[in-house]
């Protein structure tokens, strides 16, 4: 379609660099101020752009405003951009000029500008750009009670206004709202009861027909009139057009809580509902909401208004309740228990015309504001019931399409009743304000932002009840079919995908899904503009989310992150959050980090709040209700089951969050957990059932207020998940009750044999208490692999038992990850929970699933934030009282792939994305590794790595091991590949040894059976660093590779090296020295002093496999040239390959191999004026050789590599 869109001068509007002169973008008035005088039609001026400039009108917007969305809009591929113009991604619909003086010019009543006689018109009516139109259709009016028939639908291009007080029915195809559309709000207070189906005066809009419509923008407009839009049907489309809709004394309240109620007998109940909501609300035959006070989602229900109580300014009267209902003078202090009531009736009703068809059934109206930014949208006080098309992307019942930055819009005390799909929806828009919305019975996700790049929308005092799973998924009705990413079959009344946006004194009083779900995921089609493209709205900041309220949700949570979780900034809260009466928790975190729930109340929840996978979580402040005394009520009064021991959960706290991650416990009131039940979470504070079986978070957990009877703790639901090594700390013993600070332990040897008997107290719920024991949370990580399963951990101290030995704990290494561990799962977690040791330190060793002496390729110690310990002060574990022990060198090294066994599926290679499966042609040949997902995923770039001992390279410098095995690659037929080594499709082997070094092979494969590869590598003589060792095999083909009988041997016939020589290097004819300044120099020099800095280590080296060095297959050795003495800080020489002369020379930041131009071997050359021997100094990879300008004391690099230069 091709509407007008904006192109910008940004040398001309200041938005960007450029030449030429500069006009700047003024703005208009907003509507109100406007006068006949004021010529309003700002431009933004094209310079010699041919094309028309548009400009904007209708909202008192600045220059920030319009600037974000303008960036907003450009689409970062696909439209070009130079330093001239900015051209939107999507086209956008304006005002339009025709309609300037609308403010000034005389409006005519509708009977005297079209004919009324029939009252059916056949053919398309159009208010025509420039007019203004009243609907005369008030009490005593020529219109008052009739109904318009529009077989071809209303064109509203000018103006038309909307009596506030009218009785007339506008049965139409569509409306388009090109120019205005307008009702004048009541005066404020005047109303004295809303009109109901029964009684009062309403203005009706029926959306008839399932004919396609198409919308194309008038010719009178200022916008484009090409192609056009499909709308589908029965559709009112704002397009450049301007919503300013009034229907609802602003005094009047859309819902409140109920105060009272009084049940009178078989005629009628009275609603204590407040003076404003018995006022509004009191029309006979209105329809009233009363939300669910129980855990089922459907348990809403709805009551017909008799009158006003007499002598009663805050009471109405109703026929009989359906149901009891909770008000607040019955909920035992907690008056959020209370029930919403929600007034359901309206004087503006906008509604689907119902179908017969089963097909159509589901297909109402849809109310759509397309591409139609800066003009201030408001509709209020209008009831929509049987909107929305279900199936069908983009037809809901209240819509802002893509239409940017709309600031000042308002969706305002409308009703959405009964929708079939979704409720409001904001999709590629900003800045628009939903507040107190009332959303009953409706499908599909409710309030809505659709792509997860909206943002600064404000969604305030909103209510959605019943809110249900649709029969089909958006989308998947349209040709082609689209469902992708859709999730309206678990239905959330706020579906939130972008956290930049405002949620203040919202309630979701009933789902079928989650009441709040963050669901944030990068969608089409915003996900690909340009200012989107780097974001992601998992990280976005939140903005204001307060005094939110869920409650009677059906599935997960009342409040969920899950899935994919919320990577939310530091310092995010949430405040005043209360979540109750849900049949999952109340709070659901999952992949989630610094949340900081903030006061509010959490009750009669399944759990109260699941940390599962919450980073940094913390409550401040909260009260949580295991059971309250309200559920006892209502299970005395029959309206619930009795509940046992389910849905008394408290806090969970995950097993493995990770260290310095755990959660913050504090200032939280606990009540309601007294009720006799033990084990899984029927607990205040309850341990996650992880599939990881370590424990390895330390919560913080203090000031907290527990009733004398209630179950503080358990770790029960662990048992089966073998969550194991528990502590917990309780630093001011205000979980316990005890008054003393300590910990919460299991009974694990590996804990209590560091403890004495006495110090702690008999185990319940799991868990035993130890007053005045400090204890600190710790982790050694190991690798991984497969080969390290059935490796034990043992801790000694020097601590006498009665029998004379040492104390000591066994640790079994657990299992991290698949069966066949993935590359992203790097390190097996051996947990520790220690007191500081009572003499000396505590030794750390392993052993091999065989019982050997064994180290896992590398092991790391971290620990957990200090304990507090009550007043113990410094007495608690410290990283100095922990030493690890590496056993001797000799057999273990000798071949790092000696734990392999094939035969029982015990094996080092890791896979990312490969997928691994062990085969074997015959019973006499080898057992050998394939990729096997590859050709079936077309999944390239794959990899599978192999951990090493890393211990062993550092207790052998400059040995030398032999790297070896078989390897062939194959097709997705099967067939093998043959490669030649050295193009994309040969696969590559690298060796990484972390920080030391890094080595690179490609590998040529044969068509006919395995390749046999081997690779001496001399280990450099400074190993001293070295803690991981790893080996990669990849290639970037689509094709599967399978390796076999490899090994890495330590070859016995080279010593070890000598020690790195101390060397001056003296040029051959000046005889200057090579210097180095201080710290800080850039460039070597030379001089003739030689007591300057001129001592240097050749430190022994990699030499690299590519490059100068090798392709002349030379056999000296390769070094780094290492500056050593006086501040010059070790740092190494380097020559670039693309520079010049002294301009390629250069000294890198350490004495670490970077880069292979870090790395140089001499050219040996005889001569007769040195008893040392000349040679030139050449770099390995390029073969720049070192020279001296000896007029300037200035070295360099030869380009070419010059031979003159001898040293």
């Amino acid at each position: 379609m091709k509407f007008a869109r904006l192109v910008l001068i940004t040398a001309a509007a200041g938005l960007g660099a450029g030449g030429g002169s500069s006009t700047a973008m003024t703005h208009p008035p907003p509507p109100h101020k406007r006068t006949n005088q004021e010529d309003d039609k700002s431009s933004i001026s094209s310079g010699n752009n041919p094309r028309r400039l548009l400009r904007f009108r209708g909202s008192d917007y600045n220059d920030d405003a319009t600037l974000e969305f303008l960036k907003d809009s450009i689409v970062k591929k696909g439209n070009q951009m130079d330093n001239r113009n900015l051209v939107l991604a999507e086209y956008h619909l304006v005002e339009s000029s025709c309609n300037d003086a609308l403010a000034a010019a005389p409006c005519e009543n509708w009977s005297d500008v079209f004919e009324t006689g029939t009252r059916l018109y056949s053919a398309e009516i159009k208010i025509p750009c420039g007019k203004c139109v009243y609907l005369d259709a008030s009490p005593g009016e020529v219109l008052y009670g009739k109904k318009l028939v529009f077989e071809n639908g209303l064109n509203i291009v000018g103006k038309l206004i909307l009596p506030n007080d009218g009785a007339i029915e506008l049965y139409t195809k569509y409306i388009f709202v090109q120019g205005i559309l307008s009702m004048p709000p009541p005066a404020e207070g005047s109303s004295n009861g809303l009109p109901s189906p029964e009684e009062g005066d309403r203005l009706i809009i029926t959306l008839y027909g399932t004919d396609d419509l198409t919308f194309k923008a008038d010719n009178a407009t200022d916008n484009s009139h090409q192609d056009g839009e499909g709308v589908s049907h029965k559709a009112i489309v704002v397009a450049g057009g301007r919503l300013d809709i009034r229907a609802m004394d602003p005094t009047c309240p859309s819902w409140v809580k109920l105060q009272s109620i009084s049940y009178n007998g078989p005629d009628y109940d009275v609603l204590t509902v407040g003076e404003d909501a018995a006022r509004c609300w009191s029309t006979p035959g209105s329809r009233i909401l009363l939300t669910s006070d129980t855990y089922d989602h459907l348990d809403s229900n709805t009551a017909i208004v008799i009158g006003r109580e007499e002598g009663q300014l805050d009471q109405l009267r109703v026929f009989p309740l359906e149901k009891k209902k909770t008000a607040v003078d019955e909920t035992f202090g907690y008056a959020d228990f209370a029930v919403e009531v929600a007034l359901l009736d309206r004087s503006l009703v906008i509604q689907g015309k119902e179908e017969i068809e089963d097909d159509l059934k589901t297909f109402g109206g849809h109310v759509i504001v397309l591409h139609t930014p800066m003009i201030e949208q408001h509709l209020e006080g209008a009831l929509l019931t049987n909107m929305g098309q279900q199936g069908k992307l983009g037809k809901y019942p209240l819509h802002f399409h893509m239409s940017g930055n709309v600031e000042g819009s308002t969706l305002a005390k409308n009703v959405i009743w009964e929708s079939n799909q979704r409720c409001i929806v904001i999709h590629g828009t900003h800045n628009v304000t939903i507040d107190s919305n009332v959303a009953f019975d409706n499908e599909g996700h409710c309030f809505v932002l659709e792509d997860g790049w909206e943002r600064h929308n404000k969604f305030i005092n909103n209510l959605g009840a019943r809110t249900k799973s649709p029969s089909v998924l958006p989308g998947s009705r349209d040709e082609p079919r689209n469902v992708v990413g859709e999730t309206d079959d678990f239905p959330a009344t706020y579906w939130i995908t972008n956290p930049t946006n405002h949620y203040i004194g919202n309630v979701a009083a009933g789902s079928s899904g989650p009441g709040f779900w963050f669901e944030l995921k990068k969608r089409s089609p915003e996900k690909e503009f340009g200012t989107n493209i780097n974001k992601n709205p998992r990280t976005g900041k939140l903005g204001t989310f307060a005094n939110n309220t869920a409650h009677s949700n059906n599935f997960r949570a009342g409040f969920t992150t899950y899935h994919p979780g919320y990577t939310a900034p530091k310092g995010t809260v949430w405040t005043n959050t209360k979540s109750y009466k849900n049949k999952g928790n109340g709070l659901f975190f999952h992949g989630t980090q610094n949340i900081r729930v903030h006061g509010g109340l959490l009750a009669d929840n399944n759990g109260a709040a699941r940390n599962f996978g919450h980073a940094w979580a913390e409550y401040d402040g909260v009260t949580v209700i295991g059971r309250s005394a309200h559920v006892d009520q209502l299970v005395s009064q029959g309206r619930m089951a009795y509940q046992g021991c389910s849905r008394l959960g408290g806090l969970s706290i995950q097993p493995n969050q990770g260290q310095w991650k755990g959660a913050t416990i504090k200032n939280c009131i606990f009540e309601g957990f007294d009720k006799g039940c033990t084990g899984g979470d029927s607990a205040i504070i309850w341990v996650e059932k992880d599939q990881v079986g370590e424990f390895d978070s330390a919560p913080i957990i203090y000031n907290n207020t527990v009733g004398p009877y209630d179950n503080p703790i358990t770790a029960c639901a662990t048992e089966k998940a073998k969550v194991r090594y528990v502590a917990v700390e309780d630093r001011d013993g205000s979980l316990s009750n005890s008054g003393s600070p300590g910990f919460y332990v299991q009974n694990e040897e590996a804990v209590t044999n560091f403890l004495y008997e006495s110090d702690c107290q008999e185990e319940r719920e799991c868990l035993r208490f130890c007053p005045n024991t400090c204890l600190r949370i710790g982790k050694v990580m190991i690798s991984n692999d497969i080969t390290t399963r059935g490796f034990k951990m043992y801790i000694t101290d020097g601590g006498i038992m009665s029998d004379g030995s040492n104390r000591r704990a066994e640790i079994l290494r657990g299992s991290f990850g698949p069966e066949r561990s993935k590359v992203g799962n790097p390190h097996a977690l051996m947990p520790f929970v220690l007191p500081a040791p009572k003499l000396g330190k505590y030794e750390i060793t392993f052993k091999d699933r065989f019982g050997n002496p064994a180290w896992p390729g590398y092991a790391m110690i971290e620990l957990e934030r200090s304990p507090e310990c009550g007043n113990l002060g410094e007495d608690f574990l410290k990283e100095s009282h922990l030493e690890l022990v590496i056993p001797e060198s000799n057999e273990r090294c000798k071949d790092l792939f000696y734990l392999d066994d094939y035969e029982n599926e015990i094996f080092g290679w890791q896979d990312t994305f490969a997928g691994l499966e062990i085969n074997q042609e015959n019973e006499t040949q080898s057992y050998f590794v394939s990729t096997n997902k590859r050709k079936k995923n077309g999944l390239s770039n794959v990899l599978i790595l192999r951990a090493i001992d890393a211990s062993c390279l550092k207790a052998n410098p400059g040995r030398t091991y032999t790297l070896s095995g078989k390897i062939r690659i194959t097709n997705a037929d099967g067939n093998q590949v043959e490669t030649d080594g050295t193009d994309m499709l040969s696969p590559m082997i690298v060796l990484h040894v972390n920080p030391s070094f890094t080595r690179t092979w490609r590998v040529a494969t044969s068509a006919d059976g395995w390749t046999e590869w081997s690779k001496d590598i001399q280990l450099p003589n400074d190993m001293s660093e070295a803690w991981e060792a790893f080996i990669v095999i990849k290639e970037s083909s689509f094709n599967e590779f399978h390796v076999m009988d490899w090994s890495m041997e330590l070859r016995n016939d080279l010593p070890p090296r000598m020690q790195d020589p101390i060397v001056q290097i003296t040029n051959q004819e000046t005889k200057h020295y090579l210097m180095v300044g201080d710290e800080g120099a850039d460039f070597p020099f030379s001089g003739l002093d030689s007591t300057l800095l001129s001592p240097i280590k050749l430190q022994q080296d990699f030499c690299p496999t590519t490059g100068n060095y090798a392709e002349h297959e030379l056999s000296s050795p390769c070094f780094l040239i290492v500056f050593e003495d006086f501040g010059a800080n070790g740092r190494c020489m380097y020559a670039r390959a693309n520079g010049k002369w002294r301009q390629g020379l250069g000294l890198a930041a350490s004495n670490k191999a970077a880069d292979a131009d870090h790395i140089w071997y001499l050219e040996q050359v005889e001569c007769d004026s040195s008893e040392n021997g000349c040679a030139i100094v050449r770099n390995a990879a390029n073969g720049r050789s070192l020279y001296e300008n000896n007029k300037f004391f200035r070295v360099g690099a030869s380009p070419k590599g010059d031979q003159e230069w001898l040293w």
